[in-house]
């Protein structure tokens, strides 16, 4: 019975290795950030339900990070508060109606940040980003989470 040695150690290390560039590369985080796929990407997020001055806290320029994991997304480049609506019925008619909720708002940030975008999905900053997904924001005075709603990207100029 051979026993192992240090190049039988070797050799496996070297295989697994191998392995883990080929998986990394398929996964597309081995993809390098070349001038044809660098992007800047844009993306909204939409908080809900905020108290009457939360959006004034937030300014054009501000870093944003991700509020949970620490990671930084980019800055803020538009605010936009809309009033926090909901629908009713009234069931005496039967007619739907949109209201608005006193001293609640909706508040959508879009953040800008430097990205790449592959054929399965758009990364900003690192971090792979959809519409539909969960965002965890803060900035310098205030913290909010929201669904992203939008989400584009531009070729660097």
């Amino acid at each position: 019975m051979k026993k192992f040695n240090g190049l039988d150690v070797f050799i496996v290390i070297i295989i697994f290795l191998a392995v883990g560039a080929v998986v990394f590369y398929l996964n597309g985080a081995g993809n390098s950030l070349m001038a044809s796929d660098a992007k800047t990407v844009y993306f909204t997020v939409e908080v809900t339900y905020c108290m009457p001055g939360f959006a004034d806290n937030i300014k054009i320029g501000d870093k944003i990070s991700d509020s949970t994991k620490g990671d930084y997304y980019g800055t803020v480049s538009n605010v936009e508060v809309k009033p926090t609506t909901t629908i009713t019925s009234d069931l005496t008619d039967g007619t739907i109606n949109r209201m608005d909720i006193p001293d609640r708002y909706n508040v959508y940030v879009t953040v800008m940040c430097d990205g790449r975008e592959t054929d399965s999905a758009i990364y900003a900053n690192g971090q792979k980003v959809t519409i539909g997904k969960l965002a965890t924001i803060k900035g310098k005075g205030y913290a909010g989470q929201g669904y992203i709603t939008e989400l584009r990207t531009e070729d660097k100029s």
